[in-house]
């Protein structure tokens, strides 16, 4: 491109037309020339005929009595390799490297086109009144006269993007999920980012977590696939990161700020919410649902442009939100409300068609999600601008219903925020049904979500160790055996030893029914005496019952007698009147003997 620049100072947002400078939008505190080393970021340039975006550099070889003008694409500008290699194909050398990057602050460009106001876009989702949607690679409008007036910052995360047809999606994704409550209520949840703007819900934490190898990153592949690349974040080859839709949620706060500011009215997917998550949950969860990054100066003491956002963030782990936030201090309600654990005891999959395993079930299902992907979210944003008012109508017709009959009977007010972000999704799976995208009834995604709600309530409603003991085995007393465990013990069950007052259970089968319970979370329950371990332990949380010999089990064994208050509360609540737990639970209570 051979334009001279010189005349430009300072440097700004230039628009370039038909090879000439048509208009210069200066900003001097956030566009000014900022060389670092031998390598300066000088202008951002639109261009009106093709519609991109480029930089202009600042490069000065040694021996160079005056910089040199390069022109740098806008997609290559935070690749340093690729940065390096042009200027080396220039004949430019710059001695250090690292000193090449400089940030400008984000700004709408408004230039002149005939007459008409050009809007630099930066950030996805919804502008222009609802009539067009930006995907951070391209804008979905149905009007040209709209869309010509706006051009993208090719800056802004593009990994929203389509592979095969909607119809393969359909076969392949979508077909296999309807009839699993988990991985249909995961994908109408993440579509419901479209519709936060509308909806009057806030930016939410939808949290799935028990214990791995259950199935809980295959859902989140199928919540990422209406939206882009659903490929499992561990199986993506080098280089790709920028194109799978899930990410990894190991950044530093600092940078979940900024990939949040990417997904503005869109899920943000993360798998892995690990021990090894470098965050203060506590604070994070106020964060996400005030939709702001945290305010900071520039090197001029002025207030920083800080990231923005309107999403649901969705992720997985093996420890639940509210646990993780536990042991570093007390949890407050606000914060269960803003971030939603949903316990997956056992498997997810409800229904694993022709597959063979659950596992073989799940592998088809990632392959599928991995290799069609994209056309669900572009097809329902498409369906929407057609019908600007179809999900105002559907939530005033349908959301008093739905909200009552998800509503748990027990709910205190806090908690019935929680409601009305999943009736909203509700609603927007109606709305998905009326689209044709969601082959399915109303009754049958009502159903899928009261199956989750109540897996919701039943977790969120029992925060104490002591609570969620005793729910486990309210829950579960079907399984229970009057009997000590014998040496051919069936791992599925609960054994109760009357002789010790004791509840048995294998400690897989434990984990399996008490999702997400940590090491710190047994270790409080064995110090509070409800669970009773080995006088000398070496450091176990499970107990011996000898059978023949020198042979031994080890079993996870509740304290009866310590439990027994809990559960005569739970049970009465559930009963709604005062009853003992030996009389109307099928649990027992036996009175404290000696070993």
């Amino acid at each position: 491109m051979s334009i001279d620049f010189s005349t430009l100072h300072p440097m700004g947002n230039v628009v370039i037309e038909n090879g000439l400078i048509s208009k210069q939008s200066p900003d001097t505190e956030a566009l000014a020339i900022v060389t670092m080393g031998y390598f300066g970021v000088a202008a951002k340039l639109f261009s009106l005929n093709d519609r991109k975006i480029a930089y202009l550099v600042k490069v000065r070889s040694p021996g160079d009595a005056e910089d040199r003008d390069v022109i740098i694409p806008g997609q290559d500008i935070h690749n340093k390799t690729k940065i390096m290699s042009s200027l080396c194909a220039q004949g430019l050398i710059v001695q250090n490297d690292k000193l090449f990057y400089v940030a400008f602050k984000d700004s709408l460009a408004l230039c002149s086109e005939n007459g008409k106001s050009i809007t630099l876009v930066n950030r996805t989702g919804w502008f222009a009144d609802r009539l067009a949607y930006s995907t951070g690679s391209k804008i979905i409008c149905k009007d040209n006269a709209i869309s010509s007036n706006f051009i993208l910052d090719q800056e802004v995360n593009q990994n929203m993007r389509t592979a095969g047809t909607l119809a393969q999606w359909r076969e392949h994704v979508l077909t296999p999920c309807i009839n699993n409550p988990f991985l249909l209520t995961a994908g109408m949840i993440a579509l419901s980012s479209l519709t936060l703007d509308i909806s009057g819900v806030g930016s939410k934490w939808v949290n799935w977590f028990g214990k791995h190898g259950k199935g809980k990153t295959t859902m989140l592949q199928v919540a990422a696939s209406y939206f882009g690349n659903g490929v499992d974040p561990s199986h993506a080859s080098p280089g790709m990161e920028d194109a799978q839709y899930i990410s990894k949620m190991n950044a530093s706060q600092a940078g979940i700020e900024a990939t949040l500011g990417g997904h503005f009215q869109r899920p943000f997917i993360a798998d892995e919410l690990g021990e090894g998550t470098r965050l203060n949950l506590a604070e994070l969860v106020y964060l996400l649902s005030g939709n702001k990054g945290t305010i900071t100066a520039t090197s001029s003491r002025r207030v920083a442009k800080n990231h923005e956002w309107q999403t649901i963030a969705c992720s997985a782990g093996e420890i639940s939100i509210a646990d993780r936030i536990a042991e570093k201090g007390e949890i407050k309600g606000g914060q269960l409300d803003r971030a939603i654990d949903i316990p997956t005891t056992g498997s997810i999959f409800f229904d694993i068609g022709d597959a063979s395993s659950e596992s073989a079930f799940a592998g088809i299902l990632k392959n599928a999600c991995a290799t069609y992907y994209g056309t669900a979210a572009e097809f329902f944003i498409n369906w929407m601008i057609e019908h600007p008012d179809a999900f105002l109508r559907v939530q005033q017709k349908h959301f008093q219903d739905i909200e009552s009959r998800l509503t748990p009977a027990d709910c205190e007010d806090g908690a019935k925020r929680v409601v009305r972000f999943f009736a909203n999704a509700v609603v927007t799976a109606f709305v998905a049904i009326e689209s044709g995208l969601l082959p399915c009834t109303q009754e049958h995604v009502l159903n899928a979500f009261m199956e989750i709600v109540r897996r919701w309530w039943s977790y969120r409603k029992t925060t104490s160790p002591a609570q969620r003991l005793a729910m486990m085995l309210i829950e579960n007393f079907n399984r229970i055996i009057h009997t000590v465990p014998p040496h051919d013990y069936l791992e599925d069950h609960i054994y109760f030893d009357e002789k010790n007052d004791r509840y048995c259970l294998d400690p897989s089968l434990f984990e399996v029914l008490i999702p997400g319970c940590t090491t710190s979370w047994i270790k409080s329950l064995v110090e509070q005496r409800l669970l009773v371990v080995d006088a000398n332990n070496q450091g176990r949380l499970t107990k011996r019952y000898f059978y023949k010999g020198d042979k031994a089990r080890r079993f996870t064994v509740i304290n009866a007698k310590a439990i027994s208050q809990e559960l005569e509360q739970l049970v009465a609540q559930t009963l709604g009147r005062q009853t003992s737990t030996g009389e109307n639970s099928g649990l027992s209570t036996i009175e404290d003997e000696e070993d």
